[in-house]
């Protein structure tokens, strides 16, 4: 009953609902099957939202912030130069986007509702996983790209990524019996097999760069001594026997299409997808060069870059938001960083006294995302990004119950009843 109850669970159609892009496209279904993941996840916020009908003091800044970002890009909307592109992308960032960042506010307002949430993005790309697993077989040696049933190759690497992020710090510091350990040990094997069978580089560079954060954060001096936390030993023991299983595994070719890709990469040229995206970059300093205050509007980046409607984009989120929403739409999006950046990081050391094993995942996770779209996916496709600044803005917080936190309450709620009282 738990476990139906958990499936069933608002948590788990806003995973569905931000990963759907990852295997919708393969399902060939007759509907959109993210239309129907954000249907059952508004009535699940909705049903929240009326269980409790207040808005936390805490989510009031970040949503402000967030407000203004809506209100520029629609706006930006108004004058844009491209038409065509830009009615798709708005309709995506309103319907898509803005709820990616809303729903969690609602959704996930304890540490229970976190830990569910994070949980099942793990299954999530352990289930993925499995099922490419006869893909990657299938292809071998060749060279070429692996998504879910031949689907999108970067989302499956995304998730993946992040699914690996999750199973490594949670079988460390919440594992506690062996057999619970062996499990997490063997669906990271999987998943990482998978996230290099994919062929995708920068979900494989995101996820070093956050092992080498994790590295340091368990590290620090004190009084000239070196002090880690316990659990780094056992990561640095188990760590050499995964790389061992996927090298001997790799032997036999099904990693060839990531190698290739990396050796590429360093080579002199850096490779053809390594100069488009340079091309891009540059473009778009150029264009906020022309547009510097607005930008040239939302969807205007393809249109610029090519000549003609062409859906295109910088390959970075910052030069996006440059580009498209000019200085105004990049100082706002990078107040948003900033505040959850200070939130998550120095005000929760300050309440908090030190990061616990939730918050490390949440903030390894936002690394990982970060540097990935840092060069690949538009704003849209990015929406993940946007949950997780929406979720470490408020990460402080999650510790105590909702009603123990300070709210303004629109109807006559117990949280306003219990303010009132304590004031009296």
């Amino acid at each position: 009953m738990k476990l139906f109850k958990h499936l069933l669970s608002g948590e788990v159609w806003f995973v569905l609902f931000l990963f759907s892009g990852a295997f919708k496209e393969s399902l060939n279904l007759q509907i959109d099957i993210a239309i129907v993941f954000f249907i059952l996840t508004f009535f699940s916020v909705v049903f929240r939202f009326a269980k409790n009908p207040t808005v936390t003091k805490y989510s009031i800044t970040p949503l402000v912030f967030f407000v203004f970002l809506i209100c520029i890009v629609i706006i930006s909307y108004l004058y844009t130069l491209g038409t065509l592109n830009a009615d798709e992308k708005i309709i995506k960032f309103l319907v898509l986007t803005v709820p990616s960042f809303l729903f969690p506010l609602i959704l996930i307002r304890d540490k229970e509702s976190l830990i569910k949430f994070l949980s099942t993005i793990a299954i999530l790309s352990v289930a993925l996983s499995i099922i490419s697993l006869p893909m990657i077989f299938q292809k071998g040696s060749e060279l070429g790209f692996v998504g879910f049933n031949g689907g999108n190759y970067q989302g499956l690497a995304r998730i993946n990524g992040i699914g690996l992020i999750i199973l490594f710090i949670f079988g460390l510091f919440r594992a506690k019996s062996k057999l619970r350990q062996t499990l997490y040990v063997v669906a990271s094997l999987i998943v990482s097999f998978s996230l290099l069978g994919t062929g995708s580089r920068m979900p494989l560079l995101a996820f070093a760069i956050v092992l080498i954060y994790f590295v340091f954060s368990s590290i620090r001096i004190e009084r000239g001594k070196i002090l880690y936390r316990k659990e780094l030993k056992f990561a640095l023991i188990i760590a050499p026997v995964l790389i061992l299983i996927l090298i001997i595994l790799g032997k036999d070719g099904y990693f060839n299409s990531i190698l290739y890709r990396f050796e590429v990469l360093f080579s002199n040229e850096g490779g053809e997808s390594t100069e488009a995206r340079m091309e891009r970059f540059i473009t778009a300093f150029e264009i906020w060069g022309d547009y510097p205050i607005f930008g040239g509007g939302i969807g205007s980046f393809g249109m610029l870059y090519h000549g003609y409607e062409y859906s295109d984009y910088p390959h970075n989120i910052f030069l996006e938001f440059l580009s498209e929403q000019g200085l105004i739409g990049f100082m706002v999006f990078c107040l948003l960083f900033l505040l959850v950046i200070y939130r998550g990081l120095i005000i929760y050391r300050k309440k908090q006294k030190e990061m616990d094993t939730v918050q490390l995942v949440l903030v390894c996770c936002f690394v990982y995302y970060f540097f990935n779209a840092l060069v690949s996916g538009d704003i849209n496709g990015n929406r993940m990004l946007f949950t997780l600044l929406a979720i470490i803005a408020v990460s402080p917080y999650l510790n105590k119950s909702i009603e123990s936190h300070k709210s303004i309450g629109l109807t006559g709620s117990k949280a306003q009843h219990k303010s009132q009282k304590s004031t009296s």
